[in-house]
Protein backbone atom coordinates (compact mmCIF):
# COMPACT_ATOMS: atom_id res chain seq x y z
CA UNK A 1 0.00 0.00 0.00
CA UNK A 2 2.51 2.49 0.89
CA UNK A 3 4.52 1.80 -2.89
CA UNK A 4 0.82 2.14 -4.25
CA UNK A 5 0.41 5.74 -2.26
CA UNK A 6 4.42 6.65 -3.43
CA UNK A 7 3.29 6.01 -6.92
CA UNK A 8 0.28 8.23 -6.47
CA UNK A 9 1.70 11.24 -4.91
CA UNK A 10 4.25 10.87 -8.15
CA UNK A 11 1.09 10.99 -10.75
CA UNK A 12 -0.78 13.87 -8.40
CA UNK A 13 2.99 15.79 -7.95
CA UNK A 14 3.22 16.05 -12.03
CA UNK A 15 -0.23 17.32 -12.43
CA UNK A 16 -0.41 21.24 -11.61
CA UNK A 17 -4.23 20.83 -12.26
CA UNK A 18 -5.03 17.81 -9.59
CA UNK A 19 -6.90 19.53 -6.71
CA UNK A 20 -6.02 20.05 -3.11
CA UNK A 21 -8.41 16.86 -1.56
CA UNK A 22 -6.73 14.26 -3.99
CA UNK A 23 -3.67 15.04 -2.17
CA UNK A 24 -5.39 14.98 1.18
CA UNK A 25 -7.16 11.59 0.54
CA UNK A 26 -3.79 10.11 -0.20
CA UNK A 27 -1.71 11.87 2.56
CA UNK A 28 -4.82 10.20 4.43
CA UNK A 29 -4.44 6.34 3.66
CA UNK A 30 -0.47 7.04 4.60
CA UNK A 31 -1.24 8.40 7.89
CA UNK A 32 -3.94 5.96 8.48
CA UNK A 33 -1.08 3.06 7.59
CA UNK A 34 1.10 4.62 9.42
CA UNK A 35 -1.45 4.36 12.90
CA UNK A 36 -2.37 0.86 11.94
CA UNK A 37 1.56 -0.29 11.81
CA UNK A 38 1.52 1.19 15.42
CA UNK A 39 -1.78 -0.71 16.36
CA UNK A 40 -0.40 -3.82 15.55
CA UNK A 41 2.03 -3.86 17.97
CA UNK A 42 -0.96 -4.17 21.01
CA UNK A 43 -1.82 -7.52 20.15
CA UNK A 44 -0.68 -10.00 22.23
CA UNK A 45 1.71 -12.49 20.26
CA UNK A 46 4.17 -14.77 20.67
CA UNK A 47 7.74 -13.41 21.19
CA UNK A 48 8.56 -14.46 17.72
CA UNK A 49 5.67 -12.99 15.95
CA UNK A 50 5.85 -10.03 17.96
CA UNK A 51 9.77 -9.72 16.48
CA UNK A 52 8.65 -9.88 13.26
CA UNK A 53 5.39 -7.42 13.15
CA UNK A 54 7.70 -5.13 15.04
CA UNK A 55 10.76 -5.40 12.48
CA UNK A 56 7.94 -4.90 9.92
CA UNK A 57 6.31 -1.97 10.91
CA UNK A 58 9.22 -0.10 11.76
CA UNK A 59 10.07 -0.81 7.87
CA UNK A 60 6.45 0.61 6.95
CA UNK A 61 6.57 3.23 8.79
CA UNK A 62 10.46 4.42 7.44
CA UNK A 63 8.61 3.81 4.32
CA UNK A 64 5.22 5.86 4.92
CA UNK A 65 7.18 8.82 7.21
CA UNK A 66 9.49 9.10 4.24
CA UNK A 67 6.60 9.37 1.22
CA UNK A 68 4.90 11.88 4.03
CA UNK A 69 7.59 14.05 4.25
CA UNK A 70 8.12 14.03 0.30
CA UNK A 71 4.32 14.68 -0.08
CA UNK A 72 3.85 17.83 2.47
CA UNK A 73 7.11 18.93 1.15
CA UNK A 74 5.74 19.28 -2.09
CA UNK A 75 2.04 20.39 -1.28
CA UNK A 76 4.24 23.33 0.90
CA UNK A 77 5.56 23.94 -2.63
CA UNK A 78 2.17 23.73 -4.32
CA UNK A 79 0.29 26.32 -1.72
CA UNK A 80 3.31 28.92 -2.16
CA UNK A 81 3.72 31.69 -4.49
CA UNK A 82 7.16 31.78 -6.54
CA UNK A 83 9.78 29.65 -6.59
CA UNK A 84 11.08 27.57 -3.76
CA UNK A 85 14.66 27.13 -4.49
CA UNK A 86 15.88 24.91 -1.44
CA UNK A 87 13.09 22.77 -2.19
CA UNK A 88 15.39 19.89 -3.99
CA UNK A 89 17.77 20.23 -0.69
CA UNK A 90 14.90 19.24 1.54
CA UNK A 91 13.91 16.89 -1.27
CA UNK A 92 17.32 15.07 -1.62
CA UNK A 93 17.59 15.30 2.42
CA UNK A 94 15.11 12.85 3.13
CA UNK A 95 16.50 10.27 -0.12
CA UNK A 96 19.51 10.63 1.75
CA UNK A 97 18.03 9.50 4.85
CA UNK A 98 16.05 6.72 3.25
CA UNK A 99 18.76 5.48 1.70
CA UNK A 100 21.30 5.76 4.90
CA UNK A 101 18.25 3.82 6.86
CA UNK A 102 18.36 0.95 3.81
CA UNK A 103 22.26 0.80 3.95
CA UNK A 104 22.52 0.23 7.51
CA UNK A 105 19.59 -2.43 7.60
CA UNK A 106 21.41 -4.29 4.64
CA UNK A 107 24.90 -4.38 6.48
CA UNK A 108 22.79 -5.53 9.53
CA UNK A 109 21.25 -8.41 7.64
CA UNK A 110 25.21 -8.67 6.78
CA UNK A 111 26.39 -9.05 9.53
CA UNK A 112 23.85 -11.67 10.66
CA UNK A 113 24.84 -13.88 7.66
CA UNK A 114 28.50 -13.66 8.55
CA UNK A 115 27.61 -14.33 12.28
CA UNK A 116 24.79 -17.75 11.00
CA UNK A 117 27.58 -19.01 8.91
CA UNK A 118 30.60 -18.35 11.13
CA UNK A 119 28.84 -20.26 13.87
CA UNK A 120 26.78 -23.33 11.69
CA UNK A 121 29.71 -23.85 9.45
CA UNK A 122 33.33 -25.27 10.66
CA UNK A 123 36.20 -24.10 8.99
CA UNK A 124 38.25 -26.90 6.68
CA UNK A 125 41.16 -28.02 7.59
CA UNK A 126 44.50 -28.09 5.36
CA UNK A 127 43.95 -31.04 4.05
CA UNK A 128 40.28 -30.74 2.89
CA UNK A 129 41.47 -27.19 0.92
CA UNK A 130 44.51 -29.14 -0.44
CA UNK A 131 41.77 -31.97 -1.83
CA UNK A 132 39.52 -29.02 -3.44
CA UNK A 133 42.81 -27.00 -4.57
CA UNK A 134 42.13 -23.75 -3.20
CA UNK A 135 38.52 -23.20 -5.12
CA UNK A 136 35.33 -21.80 -3.56
CA UNK A 137 32.74 -23.80 -4.80
CA UNK A 138 30.18 -21.15 -4.72
CA UNK A 139 32.24 -18.33 -6.65
CA UNK A 140 35.39 -20.48 -7.98
CA UNK A 141 38.40 -17.90 -6.57
CA UNK A 142 41.12 -19.13 -4.73
CA UNK A 143 40.56 -19.31 -0.39
CA UNK A 144 42.61 -18.32 2.30
CA UNK A 145 40.06 -19.19 4.92
CA UNK A 146 37.44 -21.43 4.34
CA UNK A 147 34.19 -22.86 5.48
CA UNK A 148 33.08 -26.75 4.75
CA UNK A 149 29.29 -26.98 4.49
CA UNK A 150 28.09 -29.99 5.74
CA UNK A 151 28.28 -31.74 1.76
CA UNK A 152 31.52 -31.35 1.75
CA UNK A 153 31.67 -28.28 -0.54
CA UNK A 154 33.90 -25.46 0.66
CA UNK A 155 33.90 -22.06 0.13
CA UNK A 156 35.12 -18.64 1.76
CA UNK A 157 33.07 -15.76 2.98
Amino acid sequence: MVQFCKYRFEYLSFSPTTPLGSHLRVLALLVSMLLTCCGLLGHPYGMHTIAFMASECILVSVRTGHVIIRFSIHLWDLNHEGTWESKGSYVSCTDFLRYLFDEVRRHKNYLCVIHNMEARFAVATSDELVANNDDCAICWDSMTTERKLPCGHLFHK
